[in-house]
């Protein structure tokens, strides 16, 4: 009998749980890249934001059937805080290009980035993926056409 009492006093005390010194979990973003880290996060709850801000070096970008990219030995975008942008390029042939123009972030979620360069032609894109390093755009009317683009932060 006494075996016996002491094997339930072991289970009673192996199945027991302190829940006041088990952390409790705390949905946020986890990413500390994005613009709305949560330190005390634990649980990543896929609200993470991140901002179009800094330089990204254009890795595709089609139009229609063309592959604008493939023009191009470097190809990249710079958008400021102050809502500036900066397209800057070296063509296979050595040309420089240098657009400037000013760009506004709207939409549901933020989601759409309309672009206005220097000569007045306005281009707005649907931001289909973004992360701290990637982002992924969409237009369906880029001069008639369907425009995609890819671009890593540098």
């Amino acid at each position: 009998m006494k075996k016996l009492l002491l094997l339930l006093l072991a289970v009673t005390l192996s199945c027991s749980s302190d829940d006041s010194d088990s952390p409790s979990a705390v949905s946020g973003c986890t990413d500390p890249e994005s613009v709305n880290y949560n330190s005390n996060a634990t649980v990543d709850d896929n609200s993470c934001q991140y901002s179009i801000v800094g330089e990204w070096n254009i890795t595709k970008y089609t139009l229609g059937i063309l592959d604008i990219r493939a023009g191009y030995s470097s190809l990249s975008s710079t958008y400021y805080s102050d809502n500036s942008m900066l397209t800057s390029g070296i063509t296979i042939n050595g040309d420089i290009v240098l657009v400037t123009g000013v760009y506004t972030i709207s939409g549901t979620n933020n989601s759409t980035l309309t672009m206005t360069n220097e000569f007045g032609d306005i281009s707005e894109f649907t931001i289909l993926d973004i992360t701290s390093n990637f982002v992924e755009m969409y237009s369906s009317d880029i001069l008639g056409e369907e425009a995609n683009i890819e671009a890593v932060k540098l």
